[in-house]
């Protein structure tokens, strides 16, 4: 199937991707086309290898062997259609999320607009990619089947799995701006690399905060507990101590990521960039004061509260220090 890269952005980024993950699916829309496509593709095919990593009801064995098999097809080393075929069969009745469903059908497709890209845009896709299918592969290792309620044993590992994870998507962003753009930023690039691993570092680390409840149920502690037992869940006292420990972590990367954000030039381009630390930061904001008991009803922000924030951020966007004042704003509940 010869399409060109603009066909399979055409195929491919709307309705798939919209009911994978609607806020960021909200981000692309905003982003300038030069750059929507390839992010797109990124994260189409992270998602993609997510998924794999996610189904618990396989084996975490027959998981590493899927993910080594979709890291050689990224590598052009995989029959793709047979992988594809492959994950519909072995995968996709697993699903109970109709978004991920939709998303393992179009597999085959993903690779393909891969092939169709520009060289500079298909060696930094595949680089990223590398990079989040070690920290899937080491989220496999590492929790292994379901079961048993095991944890990241450090610090390190943690601050590890975010940039894996997460801190290289900003990586990978970044260096696709500095491609585009002649005036990406009022910053070096090596300056906004490191703003940017904090900023992709900080959107996981918050997911980690926010789904601590779920993860726990489901075997597994991003967040290393000192002197944790596998198999024993620490009291609530100890979880709401450690998290809110990270909870200050975040906030220091999220003022990292203002910075970024604040350095950045297209004014559109800007606006896209500065949409998920605001919404970070109303999270984050809501963490805060939740109890336990309320961690574990879930704590998120509404669509209503979402649709605010992009107004009002789009007005702030205007004048990069009010950008800085209005997050601060989001800090209040």
């Amino acid at each position: 199937m010869v399409r060109s890269a603009s066909d399979w952005e055409a195929h491919l980024a709307g309705d798939v991707l919209k009911h994978v993950s609607r806020s960021f699916y909200i981000t692309l829309q905003l982003l300038p086309k030069r750059v929507r496509g390839p992010i797109c593709l990124g994260y189409l095919l992270a998602r993609t290898s997510d998924t794999i990593a996610d189904t618990e009801s396989v084996s975490a064995a027959d998981r590493l062997g899927f993910l080594q098999r979709f890291e050689a097809a990224v590598k052009g080393e995989e029959d793709v259609s047979e992988l594809h075929v492959s994950l519909q069969r072995q995968f996709q009745p697993l699903q109970t999320d109709p978004g991920e469903t939709r998303l393992l059908d179009h597999t085959e497709e993903a690779f393909h607009w891969l092939g169709s890209v520009s060289g500079y845009e298909q060696e930094v896709t595949r680089t990223v990619l590398d990079e989040i299918l070690l920290g899937q592969r080491l989220d496999c290792e590492r929790f292994g089947d379901p079961g048993v309620l095991r944890y990241l044993s450090c610090s390190d590992e943690l601050e590890e799995y975010t940039y894996l994870v997460a801190g290289s998507v900003g990586v990978f962003w970044t260096r696709l701006c500095f491609h585009h753009w002649d005036k990406f930023a009022d910053e070096s690039r090596e300056t906004m690399l490191d703003w940017a691993k904090s900023y992709g570092r900080a959107l996981q680390l918050i997911n980690v905060l926010r789904d601590l409840p779920k993860d726990l149920e489901n075997g597994r502690c991003y967040l290393p507990i000192p002197g944790a037992q596998e198999g024993v869940q620490p009291s609530a006292e100890t979880l709401m101590e450690v998290s809110r420990d990270w909870e200050a972590r975040c906030q220091e990367q999220l003022e990292e990521a203002m910075c970024y954000c604040q350095a950045v030039r297209p004014i559109r381009l800007r606006y896209a960039t500065v949409i998920p630390l605001l919404l970070a930061e109303r999270t984050l904001a809501y963490l805060r004061p939740a109890s336990w008991e309320m961690r574990k009803q879930g704590v998120k922000v509404s669509r209503d509260e979402v649709k605010t924030i992009l107004k009002r951020g789009l007005v702030a966007n205007l004048r990069r220090k009010r950008l800085g004042t209005y997050a601060a704003e989001l800090r209040e509940v």
